[in-house]
């Protein structure tokens, strides 16, 4: 179910990690419909043929941007977003609040530095969640910079709220390892660079299965699900309805 990547990765040659998170079945036997949602790393290198594919045989009609101001203004946004035809929310999932007691962790424990990032983007995962259940959002395509971390934070929660199990949220994480290999160490890393100077250590690039298995069980530790967690900023029920009822066969 994971592995199809045939069908859930999608080639392109300007993106190294443009992936389909429909297929995927819940715990009451329902599956995410495929070709509705999309994640990716940054899409401002796409090819003319790229640009094609994507808003013809794919369809985008939204595009989610997580990455901080200054890597849309370095690396470049989704020219193919016209604000008409494909809509563009810039919605960076970085801390601008970093209090003296919640310092960075070390950034070689992945789920803990997701868990700390959680604690400061409360209010834009909601904001996240909102544009992928809108009228007429979808298919819909959010990323960041290599689609690992601020991407797979988001692809997380929402794969959760729509219950899929933890394993197969693990899973698709985890395939950053064998389809993004292509992408630059400092995109692997890029959000790191929003908090310190120096190079992350070379965990920070990887994608392995125990740093999502870390974010989940410590969202949970904390908040007490998923779901408690989400709906202190506003993600109540008749929204995670809406997502159920767009996003699931």
């Amino acid at each position: 179910m994971v592995l199809e990547l045939e069908r859930r990765w999608i080639p392109l040659e300007g993106s190294r990690n443009f992936r389909d998170l429909g297929g995927y079945t819940n715990h009451e036997g329902r599956r995410v419909r495929w070709r509705h949602l999309f994640r990716a790393d940054a899409l401002g290198t796409l090819s003319d043929g790229d640009v094609q594919r994507v808003r013809g045989e794919l369809g985008v009609r939204t595009v989610v941007d997580l990455r901080h101001a200054r890597e849309c203004a370095l690396k470049g946004t989704a020219a193919f977003a016209d604000g008409e035809a494909v809509r563009l929310h810039h919605l960076p999932l970085n801390r601008t609040d970093v209090p003296d007691d919640d310092p960075l962790p070390e950034m070689d424990d992945l789920g803990a530095v997701y868990l700390w990032i959680s604690r400061g983007v409360g209010p834009v995962l909601a904001r996240v969640m909102q544009c992928i259940a809108a009228d007429d959002a979808v298919p819909l395509v959010f990323h960041c910079a290599a689609g690992k971390d601020r991407t797979g934070i988001i692809a997380a929660v929402l794969l959760e709220l729509l219950g899929v199990p933890d394993e197969v949220i693990v899973a698709d994480y985890a395939l950053t390892e064998l389809v993004g290999q292509d992408i630059r160490p400092e995109d692997r890393a890029a959000v790191f660079h929003a908090y310190q100077q120096d190079g992350p250590p070379a965990e920070a690039l990887n994608a392995r299965p125990h740093h999502m298995v870390t974010f989940l069980e410590g969202i949970r530790t904390v908040h007490g699900s998923v779901r408690d967690y989400v709906a202190t900023y506003g993600v109540n029920e008749p929204l995670i309805a809406r997502l159920r009822e767009r996003l699931l066969e």
